[in-house]
Parts: structure tokens; C-alpha cells; sequence
């Protein structure tokens, strides 16, 4: 069992939409896969997971039916104590809430048990919010040992936009001192993301020849390929 917890105190970060990718496109692989949901407002990754079993459940004849998943609701704070109970499955992927509480903390501990990974969009107000995210880290750090990667999400398409450099450098200096890795390339803000969530699909499964397919695929490896070497 390797666990994926996606964290960030930061509201906005795009942390289901991360997860709910991981989860489906690890079960396409035929991972045995549990998403839970560990924020007790939004409920993102249930929403979707309902999506995408409406959509299995509504198929025209002969259509091939989407891999499935199991998703699960733990708005609450016994995810740390309790995620050994989830070892018959390969893959353990949380999405945790906004805020700090209890629900994030033990969201954070039980990555202990594979990768923390924070997901930051590229404005100031997201890269100073996220130090509370780091600051709890370096707490749960003080009892156990957890392996972090950071991601800038939701990166503007418009070429243009010349602060994605002095952004980059700004969670560059972010990171220092925390034993932070940073994911590169970060995630772009595509349009595919939005529109693959009404059937519960990943991006990979809604256009898997698209630049948003490529660039999660990109990101998921890396995450999967640490997992199996490092963990």
C-alpha cells in the first residue's frame, strides 16, 4: 500500500482535481485504488466519483465502461490511525480540505506511508498561504518521516504572461530550508480539466492526445516512479 496525500491549507489549489486525476489513471493501469475525501464542505472527489458511476451506469450498448475506483468520505481526524485498514489496496490517495485542523494534520501524517504533495497556483496570495502547509509539515516531521513534492498548479496558457518566472522563483526561495521537492514542469491551467469532470473522467481518459494528457502523465510518473524506487 503506497498513500498519496494532496494538501494544501490554501483553498483554490486544486487539490481534487489532482487527486481524482491520480486516482482514475492509476486505476486504468489496473491499480487497486481507494480515494478518500477528507474535506468535510466541498466533497469534490465524491462528486466526481459520482459522475463517473453515472456514467458507467448509463452507456450505450457495446461502450466500454470506465475503470473503476473505490471512493470513500472521511471528513474527519482518524485518517492517520486508520489507514492501515486500507492495505488490501495498492494505492491510497487523499484529498484533504482547506484550512488548518485536524483532518489536514492527520492527512499529512498518513503520507508518511508514501508522498505529501502541495499543490500551489502561481500568485503571491497562494505562495504565502502556503507556509502554513510547509509549517505543518515540519511539525508532523518532528514524529515521523515524509517525503514532500511541490507543484505549481493551474499555470497560465497565455505565453505572454512573463511572471510565471518570477513566480517559479518565489517558491523556489519558498522551499528553502523545508527538504521540499519541487515538481517541474508544473500543471497548466487547461481547459480539458474542467470538461472531463461532468463524466468523472481524467484528462488522460477525456482526450489522451491532448497537451492536458501529456502534462498529468508527465507529473503522475514522476510521483509513481519515486514511489516505487524511494518508498
Amino acid at each position: 500500500m503506497k498513500v498519496i496525500s494532496v494538501v494544501n491549507t490554501k483553498g483554490g489549489s486544486g487539490k481534487s482535481t489532482i487527486a481524482c486525476n491520480i486516482a482514475t489513471i492509476a486505476a486504468a493501469e489496473g491499480k487497486k485504488v481507494i480515494l478518500i475525501d477528507a474535506d468535510p464542505k466541498q466533497q469534490s472527489s465524491m462528486i466526481f466519483h459520482s459522475f463517473r458511476t453515472n456514467y458507467n451506469e448509463n452507456l450505450a450498448e457495446g461502450v466500454a465502461k470506465l475503470p473503476e475506483f473505490t471512493a470513500v468520505s472521511i471528513p474527519n481526524n482518524t485518517i492517520f490511525k486508520s489507514i492501515t485498514s486500507f492495505s488490501d489496496f495498492d494505492l491510497v490517495v487523499i484529498d484533504a480540505g482547506a484550512g488548518d485542523n485536524a483532518i489536514v494534520r492527520s492527512a499529512i501524517s498518513a503520507s508518511a506511508y508514501g508522498v505529501l504533495i502541495i499543490p500551489c497556483q502561481p500568485s503571491p496570495y497562494d505562495i504565502n498561504g502556503t507556509m502554513d502547509t510547509l509549517n505543518l509539515l515540519e511539525e508532523a516531521r518532528a514524529m515521523m518521516d515524509i517525503d514532500a513534492f511541490l507543484i505549481l498548479n493551474m499555470i497560465f496558457t497565455n505565453k505572454r504572461v512573463n511572471i510565471l518566472k518570477d513566480v517559479e522563483q518565489s517558491i523556489k526561495e519558498l522551499v528553502e530550508g523545508y527538504n521540499v521537492n519541487i515538481i517541474e514542469p508544473g500543471l497548466t491551467n487547461y481547459l480539458a480539466y474542467k470538461n472531463s469532470v461532468m463524466n468523472g473522467m481524467s484528462v488522460v481518459e477525456f482526450d489522451p492526445k491532448g497537451k492536458a494528457a501529456a502534462n498529468m502523465m508527465e507529473f503522475y510518473n514522476k510521483i509513481m516512479n519515486y514511489l516505487e524506487e524511494e518508498r
